[in-house]
C-alpha cells in the first residue's frame, strides 16, 4: 500500500505529460478540472493583491469581502488561458 501511495502522482504525472506530448486535448481535459484550476489561481492572485496594497492587514470581514469580490472579477479574466488547449501550449 506504501509503493502505491508513493507511485501513484508519479504514475499519474506521467500520464498527463504523455497527454500533453499527443496533444490529447480530450485525456488532458479528463486529468485537470480546469474550472477548479482557474477558481484557485483567482483566490491565489486576490491574495496577492491584497496582500501587496496591505489591505490584508485590516481587521474584521472587509479583506475576506475584498478577496472574494477580487477572485470573482478575476476569474473571468483567466478562463481563456486555462483551457485544455492553453494549459497544454503552456506545458509544452
Amino acid at each position: 500500500l506504501w509503493c502505491a501511495y508513493i507511485l501513484s502522482p508519479l504514475v499519474a504525472l506521467a500520464s498527463l505529460a504523455d497527454s500533453v506530448r499527443r496533444e490529447d486535448v480530450a485525456a488532458v481535459e479528463a486529468r485537470i478540472n480546469a474550472r477548479e484550476l482557474r477558481t484557485s489561481l483567482a483566490r491565489q492572485v486576490a491574495q496577492a493583491y491584497m496582500q501587496a496594497t496591505g489591505a490584508q492587514r485590516e481587521g474584521g470581514a472587509t479583506p475576506q469581502f475584498g478577496a472574494a469580490a477580487a477572485a470573482a472579477i478575476v476569474d473571468p479574466l483567466l478562463a481563456p488561458y486555462l483551457t485544455p488547449q492553453a494549459l497544454i501550449g503552456i506545458m509544452r
